[in-house]
């Protein structure tokens, strides 16, 4: 046994990604391909890997706000701006802003983070309202990176609906989860990637 405590490499067996592909399509019906399943240490790098990847420094990442704090260190600390398209409180709940939303990817603002379900106003997004930002970031030509690592503790009775159900019309889009939130696994730093896009894939393992 190692004095440091270290055991060995990490080994990624298949059934990382065939049990990923198997709770999403048992829990929210959806198909997933082993292939996009990528393992990561948690939502949030994967998240900077991705701002990495898709914009330089200087340049805008839309943000839903309110929003979890997290997501406004991780574009902050990276060099990136914040560009806020604020939620519309009507009456007791929040609805996305999708005419702002729409000017500020035609502003040249091409990536967004989506929180879905939404932390922290509890919304779970329908699949019309999914549907539609991922129509207008698609008349941009944008990337929508979805955080979906509270979609297990849906207790209402909508349904959650996945960006992965999207991944076949327009493949701009990345989507985090982990099993931490809903578990309390969060020391296991186990989290993954869905990314339909073969080459971003590609990136990301780089």
């Amino acid at each position: 046994v190692s004095t440091y405590g270290a055991y060995g490499y990490n080994m990624i067996p298949k059934a990382f990604a065939e049990s990923v592909v198997l709770w999403y399509k048992k829990r929210y019906d959806s198909n997933v391909s082993n292939e996009w399943v990528i393992p990561s240490t948690g939502v949030i790098l994967s998240i900077r890997i991705l701002l990495d990847i898709l914009t330089k420094e200087g340049e805008g990442v839309i943000l839903q706000t309110p929003v979890y704090h997290t997501f406004h260190h991780v574009i902050n600390n990276n060099n990136r701006v914040i560009i806020e398209n604020k939620l519309k409180r009507i009456n007791d709940s929040y609805e996305i802003d999708y005419d702002n939303l729409d000017t500020l990817f035609a502003r040249g603002h091409k990536v967004m983070i989506l929180c879905s379900p939404h932390n922290p106003v509890g919304r779970i997004w329908s699949k019309e309202e999914i549907s539609k930002v991922i129509e207008i970031a698609k008349k941009h030509n944008a990337f929508v990176i979805i955080d979906e690592i509270h979609s297990d503790l849906n207790i209402s009775d909508k349904k959650f609906v996945s960006g992965v159900d999207f991944a076949s019309t327009y493949e701009n889009i990345a989507i985090c989860n982990a099993p931490s939130k809903a578990f309390n696994l969060a020391g296991l730093h186990t989290s993954y990637v869905i990314i339909p896009s073969a080459s971003l894939k590609d990136e990301f393992n780089k």
